[in-house]
């Protein structure tokens, strides 16, 4: 079974070689079991350079010069991708690597199509954030599953694995190309009918994020309303393409 993991990448020259070095050591790449796709997402510093020096053999590096965003970049490598299990986490590996092992696990034993990290199920996951992150990303959840009425509790949280058909097909249709991006990805996984489950996921670590909390809540939420927007205007009769 081949792994694919995609990781988004967006001026992350002060952490991109620790990233790689920890796949490098990981003991599924060095079984061959692994590829690792890095979309450089329009980045304006030297990161792009400095995964060049690895790739080759199991790495792959994307790179296109204007910044299109995590959804664009992640889109990008999953239709790239070539395994028979897909994930996407952030640059930092902020969750670690041995929680896609346990997605993994999760999608053989349950029989589901999708495994998502949720950050709620374990109150120290967010020890690593300061007291206002914590509460404006609940909050933010909450009101994005009522704009939504998708049911899950941590739709943001960096670290999503899936079976190939499912990431195949419903990366095919995404067209939000910001954070939002798995607002769409988890709503278009419910219309489809693919089975979603949820594991407890710890952040091990926090670096210094692009994100800026206000500014891309906004957009986020702004995302959302027009992800909503347009599905409703397809009713049942449709809905077609969305069952190809």
């Amino acid at each position: 079974m081949l792994l694919s993991l995609i990781i988004p990448m967006y001026n992350e020259d002060g952490i991109i070689a620790n990233t790689c070095e920890q796949l490098i050591t990981n003991s599924s790449f060095n079984k061959g079991l692994i590829e690792v796709i890095i979309v450089n997402d329009g980045s304006r510093d030297k990161s792009a350079e400095i995964v060049k020096k690895y790739c080759g053999g199991h790495f792959k590096l994307i790179s296109y010069e204007k910044n299109r965003g995590k959804g664009f970049a992640v889109k990008t490598g999953v239709l790239e991708a070539h395994g028979d299990i897909i994930a996407y986490t952030d640059a930092d590996l902020a969750y670690g690597l041995d929680i896609i092992n346990e997605a993994i696990k999760c999608l053989n034993e349950k029989n589901c199509d999708i495994v998502i990290g949720n950050r709620h199920l374990i109150p120290s996951s967010y020890n690593a954030y300061t007291l206002s992150r914590r509460a404006a990303s609940k909050t933010f959840s909450f009101i994005l599953n009522s704009i939504l009425n998708i049911k899950i509790s941590d739709t943001q949280c960096g670290i999503k694995v899936m079976k190939r058909k499912a990431a195949k097909d419903i990366f095919s249709h995404i067209t939000t190309d910001g954070y939002a991006f798995d607002l769409e990805v988890l709503t278009l996984a419910k219309i489809k009918g693919y089975r979603i489950e949820e594991i407890p996921t710890v952040i091990l670590k926090h670096e210094k994020s692009n994100v800026s909390l206000f500014r891309d809540s906004y957009r986020t939420l702004r995302d959302a309303i027009k992800i909503k927007n347009t599905l409703s205007k397809h009713n049942k009769s449709h809905m077609v393409w969305y069952n190809e």
